[in-house]
C-alpha cells in the first residue's frame, strides 16, 4: 500500500508541492460517489452540475420517493427509476453508466432504498437490473429479510437467506448499509459476489450505529466489496467536518482493509437540517443528533493528506472511484 500506522501518526503539514499533485491526482483520475440522495426530501436540482464541476465524474443516484399510501413502493420507486432514466437520457451532461470512461459526460447508476421494494424478488430484480439498477440496500429498515441497525437485530431471516441466494444469480450487488450487525454478517457469510457497504463510516471512529465494526469491515472487503465513507458529520464524528476528519475516517479503513476496498459514498447535500429532522430523533445517548456535510470543494485537501501519509497515486485514484467502477463495470 505504500503506507504504515506509524505514518498516520498525525495529520500531516501543509506541502506546496502535494497540494499541486493533488490537483492534478484529481483532475485525472475516475472519481465515483456511490451515494448521492435523490429523494423528494432532500433533492438538489443542480446537484449533478456541482459535482461535476468538482470532478466528479460518475454517481449512484439513491432513489428514495416519498411513500405513498395509494400505490405499493415497489410501483412507486419503478416509476422514479424510469423517470430518471428517460430524464438523463434527455440530457446533455450525463448518461447511464456502461463501458465509458472519464471524458464521456457525468456517468450514473441508480440505487434502491431498501429490499422492501420488491413485490416479487425474482422477478423485479432483473427488472431493476435491466434499468440500471446496481444495488440494493438489504434492510435499512426491518422488513421480512432481516433487522436494520435501529431495530434489535436478530440476524437474517429463512426469506433474507433465499433473497441472498437470489441476488448472487444477479448483477445487482447487495448493499449493507443500515443493515443490522448480524443481518449483514450473516448476509455477507452466504454472498457468492462482492458485498458492499455504499455510504457509512467505520465505528471505530465514530460510534454511531449506522457505522460498522471492524470485523463487518473486513468481512466486505473479503467478499471482494468496497466501503463508501460518508461525509455527513454526525457519521464522522464532527458536526463541522473538515479535511482532516474526513481523512482520519478513511486512513482508518485502510488500514484495516487496505486502498483497494474503500470508495467514497458522500450522501451529499448543502443544507442537512431536513435530513436531521428525520433521522436526529433516532439518535442514541452519545450519538451526534445533527451537523453538516463536508464541503466536496474539500477534496483536494483529503488527497493532500493522503499523499502526506504516503499513499501512493494509484491508491489514492482507486479510492476516489477506480474501485467501485471496476466494481460495478463488471455487472452492469
Amino acid at each position: 500500500m505504500g503506507f504504515t500506522l506509524n505514518d498516520c501518526a498525525t495529520t500531516g503539514s501543509f506541502d506546496m508541492e502535494n497540494s499541486d499533485r493533488a490537483a492534478r491526482l484529481l483532475e485525472k483520475s475516475f472519481v465515483w460517489d456511490q451515494g448521492i440522495l435523490w429523494s423528494d426530501v432532500t433533492r438538489e436540482e443542480d446537484i449533478l452540475k456541482k459535482l461535476a464541476g468538482w470532478g466528479v465524474n460518475g454517481v449512484c443516484l439513491k432513489i428514495n420517493p416519498a411513500f405513498n399510501m395509494a400505490a405499493s413502493w415497489f410501483a412507486a420507486n419503478l416509476t422514479a427509476v424510469v423517470t430518471n432514466r428517460m430524464s438523463i437520457r434527455e440530457g446533455r451532461d450525463a448518461h447511464l453508466l456502461s463501458s465509458a470512461g472519464k471524458g464521456d459526460g457525468m456517468s450514473v447508476t441508480f440505487s434502491l432504498a431498501d429490499t422492501a421494494v420488491l413485490d416479487n424478488p425474482v422477478r423485479d430484480i432483473e427488472l431493476f437490473s435491466a434499468l440500471g439498477v446496481t444495488s440494493i440496500l438489504l434492510a435499512s429498515m426491518h422488513n421480512l429479510s432481516g433487522a436494520s441497525c435501529y431495530d434489535e437485530d436478530g440476524g437474517l431471516t429463512r426469506y433474507g437467506r433465499q433473497l441472498v441466494a437470489w441476488f448472487n444469480e444477479s448483477s445487482i450487488l447487495l448493499d449493507g448499509t443500515l443493515s443490522g450487525y448480524r443481518t449483514s454478517m450473516e448476509a455477507m457469510a452466504l454472498s457468492e459476489k462482492p458485498f458492499i457497504f455504499s455510504h457509512v463510516n467505520p465505528w471505530g471512529v465514530c460510534n454511531n450505529r449506522r457505522n460498522i465494526r471492524d470485523d463487518q469491515i473486513k468481512a466486505c472487503a473479503a467478499t471482494g466489496g468496497v466501503v463508501g465513507i460518508t461525509f455527513i458529520g454526525g457519521y464522522l464524528g464532527s458536526e463541522n467536518p473538515d479535511a482532516e476528519c474526513l481523512f482520519r475516517n478513511l486512513d482508518y479503513l485502510c488500514q484495516l482493509i487496505g486502498p483497494g476496498h474503500v470508495g467514497i459514498g458522500s450522501n451529499y447535500m448543502t443544507d442537512t437540517t431536513r435530513f436531521w429532522e428525520v433521522l436526529g430523533p433516532l439518535a442514541q445517548p452519545g450519538e451526534l443528533k445533527g451537523g453538516g456535510c463536508f464541503d466536496y470543494a474539500g477534496l483536494p485537501r483529503v488527497i493532500e493528506l493522503m499523499l502526506n501519509h504516503g499513499y501512493a497515486d494509484q491508491d489514492i485514484s482507486d479510492i476516489l472511484g477506480g474501485n467501485w467502477f471496476r466494481l460495478f463495470s463488471r455487472n452492469v
